[in-house]
């Protein structure tokens, strides 16, 4: 976990990245069903709707966003 926290994607370190670890079962299936609900109603929409990265072809990001 700590390697993780250590090599979290940040521009200089400059972002305050948080974590929060879920150990119960029920708590983190409800977290689940938010992320998705999140995801599908405002995160996708988004990323279906803007050019790739620079060095991403068209096809490889469709299938990235496909897989989520």
């Amino acid at each position: 976990m700590q390697g993780a926290l250590r090599r979290a994607p940040t521009g200089g370190n400059a972002q305050k990245w948080r974590f929060l670890v879920l150990k119960d079962r029920k708590v983190k299936d409800a977290v689940a069903l938010w992320y998705k609900k999140a995801y599908d109603e405002w995160i996708g929409p988004r990323y279906s709707s803007i050019a790739p990265p620079p060095g991403v072809s068209p096809e490889k990001f469709k299938r990235q966003h496909e897989a989520v």
